[in-house]
């Protein structure tokens, strides 16, 4: 059976049609910025929770950014009421890392910015679903999966409104950008403002309380709580006569 070679160009261009169809909708590809944010003299910075920026030597730590499991949501934090090991082993399981780097500038610490990494998103919730990305900060290594070890308790959650949802990609990259001067969100962490580049700001990690701590807090509390009801009522009344 003979085929025209213009059959045959028509059969090749069906199937290169199909070919970019399959992979356009198999791709959902992002390009990342992420991390420092540099504006005229200011920049941000990022530390440990002791204010010591992060570096390639003496103070290792992971910037990464990433989402979290649609049903997990790390900024009501209901999950502080349970063990440091508990909150911290279903926080990690949760994220979902994008990208990550421990690629700190030489010679200006806590400084890291990442420009075009790209990456493959699957959107958990389908296409168009509203799915937040998050930085994070890991003090003490350079790889996510370290940041299981029983020592690793240090770590920041950064979130900003700017940012938008995180974009469904396709076969052609799709920009999308977690950078801002500062964040409207500090989960875990703190904002040390006016100690970046020039007027910006840090921003540290945070030590995950040890269930100690929340005994002692509830102590506390209950201590107050008998002295109130103790010492409260006389207090009113002398108030009262006053």
């Amino acid at each position: 059976m003979k085929t025209s070679k213009k059959g045959t160009l028509a059969l090749i261009a069906f199937f290169m049609t199909g070919w970019i169809y399959g992979a356009a909708n198999e791709k959902s590809l992002l390009e990342l910025e992420y991390g420092t944010y540099f504006e005229s003299q200011n920049g941000s910075l990022f530390t440990s929770s002791d204010k010591t920026k992060f570096n390639l030597d003496t103070n290792i730590g992971l910037l990464l950014i990433g989402y979290f499991n649609p049903n997990y949501n790390i900024e009501q934090l209901p999950h502080w009421g349970t063990s440091t090991a508990t909150f911290k082993q279903s926080m990690l399981d949760n994220f979902n890392v994008l990208a990550s780097g421990s690629n700190w500038a030489p010679g200006m610490d806590g400084y890291q910015s990442v420009m075009g990494e790209i990456v493959n998103f699957t959107n958990p919730l389908g296409a168009g679903g509203e799915v937040k990305a998050f930085l994070m900060t890991i003090s003490g290594v350079t790889d996510f999966q370290d940041a299981y070890a029983e020592d690793i308790k240090e770590f920041g959650i950064y979130y900003d409104s700017s940012w938008g949802y995180i974009p469904d990609g396709g076969f052609f990259e799709e920009k999308y950008s977690a950078k801002g001067a500062s964040y409207d969100s500090v989960i875990l962490g703190s904002e040390l403002e006016g100690e970046g580049i020039g007027l910006g700001n840090a921003y540290a990690a945070q030590m995950i309380p040890e269930p100690s701590t929340y005994a002692l807090f509830i102590g506390f509390a209950a201590l107050g709580l008998v002295w109130w009801r103790r010492i409260g009522p006389s207090v009113r009344k002398g108030t009262k006569k006053d």
